[in-house]
């Protein structure tokens, strides 16, 4: 066999491989890879998630600078990678993901990366505690929509079924927050108190007046990510603020929330 000849075999295994190789968006922030598991499913889109799962939200800006190039480089080529880094910049992907990669194309959930482009409604307070903005459920849809038209101009071939994914996702969100509302009205709620930072976007979700813990009512809702030891006759709200991947898909997930604040409004 002829240098040409090698040479020729040589590129067409390699046109062969990239032609069949998988497809990956990565992401370092639990919401994020549950977004793209719920708008990339039935695709051959392939939703990675980088961090260690034990490691808590507040923990993975740090794995990220000091220890993601390993798991970067582990991945191969990626086609895309998630991020809000438009608002938390210590949670940015792009630089190490730039080193290896200089194609990968950045998706910015919290900030639609064009002219007059979607965004997230946060405040500078929530910024500078890092509010667990995904919790309120607006948020939570426009950022589903970003990531679906991003993802729909990436792969065209996949546009409709992400479209279709993400309208199914929009509707289940909707249905969350509408029930928490009605729920909320039922029983004659009168304000939402926690004292927990990463959780006061939510309480304003509520859309009732916020009061910080000690301050709380009984017609009042507390929302806490764990139960106090003393409870007294207050009402809780235990939420899994998705502070860690799910075991669950999106839905499961908003629909424990729910339950869980069923089960909060019965006064102990």
């Amino acid at each position: 066999m002829n240098l040409f000849s090698r040479c020729l075999i040589s590129s067409l295994l390699v046109i062969s491989f990239n032609a069949f190789a998988e497809e990956k968006v990565v992401s370092a922030l639990p919401v994020l890879h549950s977004l793209n598991q719920a708008l990339l499913k039935g695709t051959d889109i392939d939703p990675v998630y980088l961090p260690p799962k034990r490691l808590p939200v507040s923990r993975i800006s740090n794995w990220i600078k000091h220890k993601s190039r390993k798991a970067i480089a582990k991945q191969g080529p990626v086609t895309a990678f998630s991020t809000v880094e438009s608002i938390w910049p210590d949670y940015a992907l792009f630089p190490n993901l730039r080193i290896g990669n200089v194609r990968v194309i950045p998706v910015d959930g919290a900030k639609e990366i064009t002219a007059g482009g979607a965004l997230i409604r946060v405040s500078e307070s929530d910024l500078k505690n890092h509010a667990y903005f995904w919790m309120v459920p607006d948020n939570l849809i426009v950022m589903s929509q970003i990531m679906a038209r991003d993802y729909g101009r990436i792969w065209p071939s996949e546009a409709d079924k992400i479209r279709k994914n993400q309208f199914e996702l929009q509707q289940i969100i909707r249905k969350f927050a509408l029930q928490m509302d009605q729920l909320l009205l039922e029983h004659e709620i009168d304000s939402a108190c926690t004292d927990e930072e990463p959780l006061k976007a939510l309480a304003r979700a509520t859309e009732l007046p916020t009061e910080p813990a000690e301050d709380c009512s009984l017609e009042a809702i507390s929302i806490v990510t764990m139960l106090p030891k003393e409870q007294d006759e207050k009402r809780f709200w235990v939420v899994n603020p998705l502070n860690k991947p799910l075991k669950a898909n999106i839905d499961q997930w908003l629909d424990q929330n729910l339950k869980s604040l069923e089960t909060g409004l019965v006064k102990n």
